[in-house]
């Protein structure tokens, strides 16, 4: 199970169990996958493009990044207006984890990607044809 399933798995149990300390574990945990599934799409996108073609393309990936992160922040909003707090989270955890998951079933793993995070082995750019 991957730590972004893992880390909610836990969040949901703490809450259940109203246990603070794992439920910061759990967050901990989800964090850890959350920012390295996003390193290893960004290397993923990137690489082997040029300095100027990999700046552009990480700007466009953060701009989708943080317009998917507004859209879910504001429908988690709405939706706990009108549900409460604690059924929004509940059922925006368990979207996101049951979407993990899914995921998970096709979506590249970090040990599969050890020539993909390795960038120092990757050729220097020849700065004379700039």
């Amino acid at each position: 199970m991957s730590a972004t399933a893992s880390g909610i798995v836990i969040i949901l149990l703490g809450a259940w169990l109203r246990a603070d300390v794992l439920a910061i574990v759990g967050f901990a945990v989800l964090g850890a996958g959350i920012g390295t599934g996003s390193r290893t799409a960004l290397v993923a996108l990137t690489k082997g493009s040029g300095p100027a073609q990999q700046g552009a393309l990480a700007s466009l990936y953060a701009a989708v990044c943080y317009a998917v992160a507004a859209v879910v922040v504001t429908t988690v909003g709405l939706v706990g207006m009108l549900t409460g707090l604690v059924p929004a989270v509940v059922g925006a955890l368990a979207t996101f984890g049951i979407m993990a998951l899914t995921a998970a079933t096709w979506a590249p793993r970090v040990r599969d990607a050890h020539g993909l995070l390795h960038t120092h082995n990757r050729p220097s750019p020849n700065y004379e044809e700039i």
